[in-house]
């Protein structure tokens, strides 16, 4: 059984990871973690963006992590999802920002 563990930030602008019914927090940062670890072995919460090693094909490098139809998914930017779980058994991710300190890392890039 994985740990059901939350991230939001304060109105200071503050990553928070305990005590979150104790703050006052931006609630449109509430993000689950996903019980999944990057390959560098940092905790996946919703909303990371994660970056793919580029020994791939016509993939893109990079996606977001969402939660769709009862499934961790990783969206790309042409709106193409897969599962978090499939793409971290067959690819190495790490994470390199979220969609809220760095929205622009969600753009195109291919690999």
């Amino acid at each position: 059984m994985r740990n059901i563990k939350f991230r939001a930030k304060d109105v200071a602008g503050n990553w928070l990871f305990e005590n979150l019914q104790q703050s006052n927090i931006q609630k449109s940062t509430l993000c689950e973690f996903t019980g999944f670890f990057d390959s560098t072995g940092k905790e996946i919460f919703e909303n990371d963006i994660l970056e793919k090693d580029c020994q791939c094909h016509k993939l893109y490098k990079r996606g977001k992590v969402i939660m769709e139809n009862g499934a961790w998914q990783i969206l790309y930017p042409d709106n193409g999802f897969s599962s978090l779980y499939w793409s971290l058994y067959h690819y190495s991710f790490k994470i390199v920002g979220n969609s809220f300190d760095n929205p622009e890392l969600a753009e195109v890039k291919q690999c």
